[in-house]
């Protein structure tokens, strides 16, 4: 199969990051089929993921680890790829041509070593690009060595290991070179995305010193209730109320378990002084110790 399009740069190869994804897989490897080489990072897929791969001729290498930013993940990453450059592909994501021709120039140059991204998120069919809110932190492209593998944060990503000068950020104002983000989003995905990626977030933050203080989760949710008024994500009517809801479920997550490993009630903490409790009164009123 070819997309009808030659190959634009040796020096890049898109990793396709995928768990069970057959619905969507196939457009993501039409985004980038032809035009650089393309390998597969699957978590296990038990669907027809692999299969669709392997209608590509792509590689696939299974990956059990963490699949958010992680110093796993990235090395995971630069074992199955031999090029200076990666391109992360998300089954949801589409690039536009014209960023991926930017990527391609910047790579056969060595103009820079990491790019950053504006995405615009689209949910139900809609962004929310200009009433809502653009994540303009994204990290899809970066050459080998460039991160700080011990400075990752999900969400943001990264510390770069390169100087700022090497850094290309590239702002929402240019739609052809955004990110855009299909969202298959419904009640259920929602909050298991939020809880797995809260979690992963409040337990790097814990670890780095930097868990959101009840102050901090309150603002936070104060900057996004503005946000919607101000920009206008009342306008997209439910859509708008259940994105700012999510942020809100999001921010919470991410207090409350960092206050449970800061104050020493996580699952196991509170196990450990249930049992103790327990015994206490076992002994107190049945005589067993």
């Amino acid at each position: 199969m070819s997309s009808g399009y030659s190959m634009m740069s040796k020096k890049i190869t898109v990793v396709l990051m995928s768990k069970d994804e057959e619905n969507r897989i196939e457009l993501a490897i039409k985004n980038y089929h032809g035009l650089f080489r393309v390998v597969a990072s699957d978590n296990h897929s038990s669907d027809r993921t692999q299969a669709i791969y392997a209608r590509y001729g792509i590689p696939v290498y299974l990956h059990s680890g963490p699949r958010q930013e992680s110093r796993a993940l990235i090395e995971h990453f630069y074992d199955i790829t031999d090029t200076e450059y990666i391109l992360i592909g998300l089954a949801g994501e589409f690039l536009p041509l014209p960023l991926l021709q930017k990527f391609s120039e910047i790579a056969d140059a060595g103009a820079y070593d990491i790019v950053m991204n504006s995405r615009r998120n689209i949910t139900h069919g809609i962004s929310y690009y200009p009433w809502w809110k653009e994540v303009s932190n994204t990290l899809r492209f970066f050459k080998r060595g460039s991160l700080d593998l011990d400075k990752l944060r999900i969400h943001q990503f990264f510390k770069p290991a390169v100087p700022e000068n090497r850094v290309l950020r590239i702002g929402v104002d240019l739609p052809e070179y955004c990110i855009y983000q299909f969202r298959d989003y419904d009640a259920q995905r929602t909050m298991q995305v939020n809880l797995n990626y809260g979690i992963t977030e409040a337990d790097q933050r814990f670890v780095d010193g930097t868990s959101y203080s009840a102050f901090e989760a309150i603002k936070r949710v104060l900057i996004s209730i503005y946000y919607f008024i101000s920009r206008g994500g009342w306008l997209r009517g439910r859509l708008g109320v259940r994105e700012l809801w999510s942020g809100i479920v999001l921010v919470s997550i991410i207090y409350w378990r960092g206050s449970d490993l800061r104050n020493e009630m996580t699952l196991a903490d509170c196990a450990r002084a249930n049992r103790t409790s327990r015994q206490e009164l076992m002994k107190k009123y049945n005589g067993v110790v």
